[in-house]
């Protein structure tokens, strides 16, 4: 296959009312995933005790708990995880009180 630019000639007519394309940008659709800025305490440091805006999720006979590692540290910068200990199988999960994302 050959594709072929020809840019000094005229292949079609726009309108000189045409200025550009606007599209409407909802639910974080453009950023393909988690929009991380939504996340509310990412980093575990507004509470060095407890997982502040973060639930323990368990449905379908699930249980479990979760709490702050510091035994665990995500990285340098982050001191501390969050550590999910599931005790009976089913779902258990977290969510974070503004994405509601399962994690």
């Amino acid at each position: 296959m050959v594709l072929q630019i020809k840019a000094d000639q005229v292949a079609a007519h726009v309108s000189p009312m045409l200025y550009g394309l606007m599209t409407e940008e909802i639910n974080f659709s453009y950023d393909g995933g988690l929009y991380a800025e939504l996340v509310r305490n990412r980093s575990f440091k507004e509470d060095a005790k407890e997982p502040v805006h973060w639930q323990l999720v368990q449905e379908q006979g699930g249980t479990g708990a979760m709490s702050l590692d510091p035994s665990q540290p995500f990285n340098d910068a982050i001191p501390t995880s969050l550590k999910l200990t599931v005790t009976k199988a089913g779902r258990v999960g977290i969510a974070n009180e503004d994405s509601g994302a399962y994690r």
